[in-house]
């Protein structure tokens, strides 16, 4: 940020700019409310815990540097650091040599980019921020999605300089070698590869690496949530363990003879949009006193399933296609107005 405010002085505000301006966080806003609506639903309907605090310290320098230029993709529980891989790592490097080739804009870019590459690593003292609000941001290593950001851009300057344009022709080269740098990049065992898929044995085992449950559990969960985690259901006074059945984007629980008013406990967390099918039927979702979701049986059944699911169809859906829509006109906004003239 104070990079970018050193070059404020070189901007021309103007009526159009301001409007640009908006018009930017306008769609900004537009384009991610498939993930802002369901959060900001869940956030403002019940309390959250502060998340957990992190041991603020930077990636080590020359770690970061031989894991971009090995395009290593594998994931940090296989001890990968992360990087911003060898095509952004090279615009690094020709960056500096290209500098004074660069606009005012993208050498502000530019240092912006530096700036983020070498505070994520240890050679910033995050040490210092520790015992600030800062520690509950999951910094540093969160930076290198700007680094790769600005750096992208950068990467795209130094190619048309090197180039002198950016006709059609060379697109096909530039595809084929971004297609080759995500090929060399996904060697080995990656999170899709069925051999590291995390599996209900190694949850039971404890052989996951830590998933920070409880900072997505609601303040109302917290004292009881290892019951939950140990899949503890109560049917009136009665407890027992079953562990719940993925099925058709949701989970289900089966019991047995089952009475009208019987109040059932589940192991499951309560969220505003959780919802509860009793044998097919919509049921109404409760919060048990240990905070998680509770039924009251609204029939006899010797035999039923619990289906247990999440999701909003018409709020989430509109999300959906008003993001669709914004990215559409993010990306063929000019070939849009040319068509239609508008």
């Amino acid at each position: 940020v104070l990079i970018s405010l050193i070059f404020v002085k070189w901007i021309k505000w103007s009526k159009r700019l301001w409007l640009n301006l908006g018009k930017a966080v306008l769609m900004t806003v537009l384009a991610t409310l498939i993930y802002t609506v369901p959060f900001l639903s869940e956030e403002l309907f019940q309390k959250y815990g502060v998340p957990d605090r992190q041991i603020l310290k930077g990636l080590d320098l020359w770690q970061l540097i031989k894991a971009s230029y090995d395009n290593n993709a594998l994931r940090l529980v296989e001890g990968n650091t992360y990087n911003i891989g060898l095509i952004i790592l090279l615009a690094l490097i020709a960056g500096i040599f290209l500098f004074r080739k660069f606009s005012r804009t993208y050498q502000a870019i530019y240092l912006v980019f530096l700036a983020t590459f070498l505070l994520s690593t240890s050679l910033f003292p995050w040490h210092i921020l520790q015992n600030t609000p800062i520690e509950v941001i999951q910094f540093p290593y969160r930076l290198l999605m700007f680094v790769t950001l600005f750096g992208a851009i950068v990467a795209t300057r130094i190619v048309e300089i090197g180039l002198g344009t950016y006709p059609k022709q060379y697109f096909p080269i530039c595809g084929g070698l971004w297609t080759n740098s995500i090929t060399n990049a996904a060697q080995g065992q990656l999170l899709q590869n069925p051999k590291t898929r995390i599996t209900r044995k190694m949850i039971r085992d404890d052989k996951i690496p830590n998933s920070y449950l409880e900072q997505y559990v609601p303040k109302t969960g917290q004292a009881m949530l290892y019951t939950m985690t140990q899949h503890k259901i109560k049917v009136n006074d009665k407890t027992y363990t079953q562990e719940p059945i993925e099925n058709n984007h949701g989970n289900d629980f089966y019991l047995t003879d089952i009475k009208k008013g019987d109040v059932i406990d589940l192991p499951y967390v309560r969220y505003k949009y959780t919802k509860a099918n009793f044998n097919g039927q919509s049921v109404p979702v409760q919060l048990s006193k240990r905070g998680s979701v509770q039924i009251i049986a609204p029939k006899d059944a010797a035999e039923v399933t619990v289906h247990m699911y999440y999701g909003n169809r018409k709020l989430f859906g509109l999300a959906l296609v008003i993001s669709t829509l914004a990215w559409i006109w993010l990306v063929f906004s000019s070939m849009i107005v040319k068509l239609f003239g508008i």
